[in-house]
């Protein structure tokens, strides 16, 4: 990714410290790169040449062509100094200082930069610090929540169209071609610190993917965070975690209701096909209900369907814990066949919803309950159908599920998910450009190389 300014250039030979004139204490070091400042200047980085005993990459310096040399930084045990490149600051020539791990340090990758001609360097953007990272080969920007957030809100999460058929790169979608594996699973988000837990939410293989990633923090300014998404490993195996994503999660894999996650207040309520199938009878109804309690603002998401247009009074609720009388909103099958309901209750006292015409809902639908301060909505499929702003519950909820009342009635929740929520949502700024990740054929270092010259990854 480096723009070359004055020339530049690699030595891959491992040519020992002391054909440089460099004292004999530092001769277990190898140098990768060299850079020609002009007149009679020279930077070279180097590399500790064997694994045990462990030393840091050098930036050495020499202003007599060479004859004679002095360390001018080091930049960390098991790292080692690439490349170097120059850019014009203003009045200020920088040099920069492509930096990578060799050992246990695998994963960092980081720019490092001078203002004062190689005599002083400071770390200025880490790229990766994730050794999952390792062997991707392209990068694309994404910024998240330019202007409508400030900080202190706690996590946010945005979402990732990722397509591999042709598309235009606009809000949460992006195109990157058919550069990253047909089944996703080598996409990868980064802040430049640290990788970002993610979960996928659904996939059409070599079509599209659709991501949520969790943004740990949001800054008052500049009100926005850079994401980077990794992609191009041709090993490499999803990440996906919903349970390292959001506060409360479950996809329902196996036969068994997780324990830690669920408690059943009575009846049955059981698991199938990763599914959680909550079954009509007019017996004990089986009611479940979640371990974990949150307070507003909060968004729950549940992809959900029934097997007949009729499920007279199955509940998909956010509750106080084991308490109707405290709801934050409760979905519901009413008495006339493809018609739900929508209430919200406080106290004891209710406000319902009229009925809500859901005429598809035997086939998969995404239900999300949007739960604020005296107000709570209902969306499906991201098409508002109710909202309320009296009678709102403001105790901690948990999710709930509540089989019907007519034997065989049969619904079946396949995933639900619980996060945090603020007004205004995140939205997404311009997806930056495609970088490529290029490989030294001989060490399998990575190295930078813009796809568009004068673009940049960050800044």
């Amino acid at each position: 990714m480096f723009l070359r300014g004055n020339p530049c250039f690699q030595i891959n030979s491992a040519v020992q410290k002391t054909t440089w004139g460099l004292a004999d204490t530092v001769t277990d070091q190898r140098v990768l790169g060299m850079c020609d400042l002009g007149g009679d200047v020279l930077l070279l980085g180097t590399r500790w040449s064997n694994v045990a005993p462990v030393g840091p990459g050098s930036v050495w310096k020499s202003t007599d062509n060479g004859e004679n040399w002095s360390e001018q930084a080091t930049v960390g045990n098991n790292r080692a100094i690439l490349d170097f490149a120059t850019i014009q600051v203003g009045a200020i020539t920088r040099l920069l200082a492509a930096v990578y791990s060799t050992a246990a340090d695998v994963g960092y990758c980081a720019i490092w930069k001078s203002d004062d001609n190689g005599n002083t360097w400071s770390e200025w953007k880490v790229l990766r610090t994730s050794s999952t990272l390792e062997g991707c080969s392209f990068v694309e920007v994404i910024h998240v929540a330019d202007g409508v957030i400030i900080a202190g809100t706690g996590n946010h999460f945005a979402t990732a169209r990722i397509f591999r058929y042709p598309a235009t790169d606009s809000g949460d979608s992006v195109y990157v071609g058919e550069k990253c594996k047909t089944d996703f699973g080598d996409i990868r988000f980064h802040d430049g610190v640290n990788e970002l837990d993610c979960w996928l939410q659904e996939k059409v293989d070599g079509e599209y993917a659709i991501f949520w990633v969790e943004v740990d923090s949001i800054p008052a300014s500049p009100d926005s965070v850079t994401i980077f998404i990794y992609y191009g490993k041709a090993d490499a195996i999803t990440t996906s975690d919903g349970d390292a994503t959001f506060p409360f999660f479950d996809h329902f894999p196996g036969v068994t209701i997780d324990g830690s996650k669920w408690t059943v207040r009575q009846g049955a309520v059981g698991i199938s096909d990763s599914e959680l199938i909550p079954t009509g009878t007019t017996g004990t109804r089986g009611l479940i209900d979640g371990l974990i309690s949150f307070s507003y603002p909060k968004a729950v998401h549940f992809r959900m369907k029934v097997d007949q247009a009729r499920v007279q009074a199955h509940h998909w609720a956010l509750r106080k814990s084991n308490d109707w009388n405290e709801m934050g909103g409760d979905v519901r099958g009413y008495n006339v066949n493809n018609i739900i309901r929508f209430m919200v209750r406080k106290g004891g006292v209710s406000i319902d919803s009229g009925d809500l015409d859901v005429t598809t809902w035997i086939s998969y639908s995404i239900y999300e309950i949007i739960w604020e301060l005296n107000k709570s909505g209902l969306y499906r499929n991201e098409a508002l159908l109710q909202t309320h702003t009296t009678n709102v519950a403001t105790a901690d909820q948990v999710v709930t599920f509540y089989e019907g009342n007519l034997d065989g009635d049969v619904s079946k929740v396949d995933w639900v998910l619980v996060r945090n929520y603020c007004s205004p949502e995140p939205t997404h700024g311009a997806w930056g450009p495609e970088e490529t990740i290029v490989q030294d054929a001989r060490s399998r270092r990575p190295r930078f190389a813009p796809q568009n010259p004068g673009r940049w990854l960050i800044g």
